[in-house]
């Protein structure tokens, strides 16, 4: 009997986590008038709040909080998301009166595209949605919605999942474009970007977590299965997935592999079995050094339309997506009781 996930590389990988959220070491989300919560460091915060490392998160927000919490983009929603489920566990009016503001932000100041999807940069002229801030923005309005009985937040979420796949998917193959325009009658960039299809996961999984939408599990499950047909032989997923014999990515992975479980947590996805997931854990801890960094990661999306060449990078997204998707699938196996499983 072997353990599918080692305890210790989780442990590992969290510490490394812990280090770039609160050294910043990348200097991302520091800005000349602060601290904002910025993309990067939100899948980092999404993996350390499923590790349990509340101190950590707790830490990075108050710095926010005490710093003015200011809220400008849409970023701030995953941070926020980590935030609810911080306040879940330590309940304190300051991160109850953050999560306010950053509800109000995404309710009222934030624009959307004439379906009501929220878009990325509040500066485009044709109001183009980006899988980036689908998955930025919805898991705090499933979270909001669940955690306030705010049916408006809930309805705002599956609004997200609902618009991408009525218009941001490539019918021949299933899979995501990068970008797509209501106003334009348009979809663009990568067909099947991996971080992008990750993003649209973390929506998907934020989701099925928070409630249960007959119509958004059913177009869920379908996303899925069409994005599994491009799983590569090690069970990890590549940083454009039809390219099935390039690099993988451990940044798409985590983030995709994050919203099955969560879709698996719900009871869907009965074609995803233990022994897949069990395979992915094991392909994406082969990318794992033993100071618990996580190397196979692709580099920044810099602008529309315009990837990274880099897919070996050690990098904040990488970090935080395989830690969330290997302590999610560690509580997962353990309270389904299949915790070790035969070679």
């Amino acid at each position: 009997m072997n353990m599918i996930i080692d305890e210790k590389m989780i442990s590992a990988l969290a510490d490394e986590a812990e280090r770039m959220l609160l050294e910043n070491p990348d200097g991302h989300s520091v800005k000349e008038d602060g601290l904002r919560l910025g993309w990067p460091d939100g899948v980092l915060t999404l993996g350390l709040i499923e590790a349990e490392r509340y101190d950590a998160v707790g830490e990075f927000l108050d710095r926010w909080i005490e710093g003015g919490a200011a809220v400008c983009a849409v970023d701030a929603g995953l941070c926020g998301y980590a935030m609810l489920r911080l306040n879940e566990i330590r309940p304190a009016e300051r991160y109850r009166a953050a999560a306010e503001k950053i509800a109000y932000f995404l309710r009222v100041r934030w624009p959307r595209d004439p379906d009501g999807t929220l878009m990325y940069s509040s500066s485009d002229p044709n109001r183009r949605i980006y899988a980036d801030g689908t998955g930025m923005g919805t898991p705090f309005a499933a979270r909001y919605g669940l955690d306030f009985e705010d049916a408006e937040f809930t309805g705002t979420a599956d609004l997200q999942i609902k618009n991408w796949m009525k218009r941001g998917i490539d019918p021949a193959t299933g899979l995501a474009h990068h970008v797509f325009s209501v106003s334009e009658d348009q979809k663009f960039n990568n067909i099947g970007w991996g971080r992008g299809t990750g993003w649209i996961m973390l929506a998907i999984g934020a989701c099925a977590e928070s409630h249960g939408d007959p119509e958004t599990d059913r177009l869920s499950e379908k996303f899925v299965t069409d994005n599994f047909r491009f799983r590569m032989k090690n069970g990890m997923f590549s940083w454009n997935l039809p390219d099935v014999e390039g690099p993988s990515d451990t940044s798409a992975t985590g983030m995709i592999m994050w919203g099955v479980m969560k879709m698996k947590a719900r009871g869907l996805l009965p074609a995803v079995t233990d022994g897949m997931i069990a395979e992915t854990a094991r392909a994406c801890e082969s990318f794992i050094r033993e100071d618990g960094k996580v190397y196979g990661s692709s580099g920044e999306c810099y602008d529309f339309g315009w990837y990274s060449d880099k897919f070996d990078e050690h990098n904040k997204w990488g970090q935080g997506a395989v830690l969330a998707f290997l302590a999610t699938a560690e509580r997962f196996l353990i309270e389904n009781g299949k915790w070790k499983m035969e070679n």
